[in-house]
């Protein structure tokens, strides 16, 4: 059944151009989720509604049928995300992948009784492109890396080419110069005679090496940042080839805003490369260098909001893309109303729970199925949430819907990052 479900998502899904990877398109589609013309989906990918109602029976079965065979129990989403997890550190399989997909990507279809055809078809819709799409970007990652190990192990006995003419190494090397001299990091030394001559010699390094030719972004980048004092004050300096394999990792923490303002042009300089040789350069490649060895894109990340030129480590990709997965708790509508016009209670109930190892309890209560009211009781008295509120029947329901809200975060966080896994060097 797995592979019937695979094969028909990938037929449906492989031509269309538009589902690939972009930040501001999933967030906008979030935003409007489920404000689109079933038929009109269906007639955009070539289906019936027989045939629709079919592919979404048969990717609950094969999803199901998978956890059986995978020896996860599924009965209970929280467990099932647990022991996902702990699966994916042993077995990278694709069968692993499509349920690591489907259980990130779920938003009722897999564990909630829909009776409407039109909603089950809708959720198999957004359901199966998003899982096409979460498994393309982690194959692709997983391959990548793959390939990074094969580079590290060719430039142990590295394979030499040809060099290029006199005139290509010039204009080579003159782009570069340029590209550097604008960065802020290399400002003081920008019009430096050896800043310009040891560029020259970067160039001919890294042209001498054939596994360098498809992430010369990263390999120019990487080299310019680590040895820059030495690139830009040291006449006659060439970095050694393996410094572009060893990682470094920027710890902005314990350092001040000069070194902030550094990390940022380093960040930028790679951007800067990546441009030059967009037309040449494996750049997937190169950006997975660029975050798995720099840090650079990782600390970005932390303290931006972002940019599509800085490559995204993959677990934001997974997070930006992944649902909240909702547990079966059933809460009346107005439970969030009560919530916005107690704010202060709110506040003081994740207060307490954003401390998560005193939940530890709760937490096992729940992967285990157990009645979580007692804690809910726990929550109401340590929140003093009778000063706060004087409606204690509410309350006690907000501080139910407060946990599960907290065990729906942890549950989509514990999956996010057991995406860890897929990323071996």
């Amino acid at each position: 059944m797995y592979n019937e479900v695979e094969n028909f998502i990938d037929r449906i899904y492989h031509k269309d151009e538009n589902i690939k990877y972009d930040k501001i398109s999933i967030v906008n589609e979030r935003l409007s989720k489920f404000y689109f013309s079933v038929e009109q989906k269906l007639d955009e990918i070539g289906i019936n509604w027989e045939t629709a109602l079919l592919e979404e029976k048969k990717l609950r079965e094969a999803f199901f049928e998978l956890l059986d065979k995978k020896g996860i129990e599924k009965k209970n989403i929280s467990k099932i995300c647990m022991d996902l997890a702990e699966l994916l550190k042993n077995d990278r399989s694709d069968e692993a992948i499509f349920l690591y997909a489907a259980m990130l990507t779920e938003y009722g279809l897999l564990f909630t009784e829909q009776k409407y055809n039109d909603r089950k078809i809708a959720l198999w819709l957004d359901q199966s492109k998003n899982i096409y799409l979460l498994e393309n970007i982690i194959k692709k990652e997983i391959q990548n890396h793959k390939n990074i190990v094969k580079l590290k192990k060719n430039m142990e006995s590295p394979k030499h080419r040809s060099p290029k003419t006199d005139k290509m190494q010039d204009n080579e090397s003159e782009k570069i110069y340029q590209a550097v001299r604008k960065n802020p990091a290399f400002y003081q030394y920008r019009n430096n005679e050896i800043l310009y001559e040891n560029i020259i010699a970067l160039v001919e390094l890294v042209n001498l090496y054939e596994d360098l030719q498809p992430i010369k972004p990263y390999a120019y980048s990487t080299l310019l940042s680590k040895k820059k004092k030495c690139i830009a004050t040291h006449s006659g300096y060439i970095p050694k080839a393996e410094h572009i394999f060893k990682a470094n990792q920027y710890t902005i923490e314990n350092d001040n805003g000069k070194n902030f303002n550094l990390y940022q042009s380093y960040a930028a300089l790679y951007v800067e490369m990546r441009k030059l040789y967009q037309n040449e350069a494996d750049l997937l490649l190169s950006d997975d260098c660029f975050l798995s060895f720099s840090g650079l894109g990782e600390w970005f990340y932390d303290n931006f909001e972002g940019d599509e030129n800085i490559p995204e480590p993959l677990k934001r990709k997974i997070n930006n893309i992944a649902e909240v997965i909702f547990l079966p708790f059933d809460f009346e509508e107005d439970i969030t109303d009560f919530g916005n016009q107690n704010p202060k209670l709110g506040e003081a109930y994740f207060n307490l729970l954003s401390d998560e190892e005193q939940w530890t309890d709760f937490v096992s209560a729940v992967r285990s199925g157990k009645d979580i009211t007692v804690f809910a009781d726990r929550l109401y008295k340590a929140a003093n949430a009778e000063i706060l509120c004087r409606n204690k029947e509410k309350a006690l329901k907000y501080a139910e819907f407060c946990l599960v809200e907290f065990m729906q975060e942890l549950n989509k966080r514990i999956l996010v990052d057991a995406a860890d896994n897929f990323i071996v060097l």
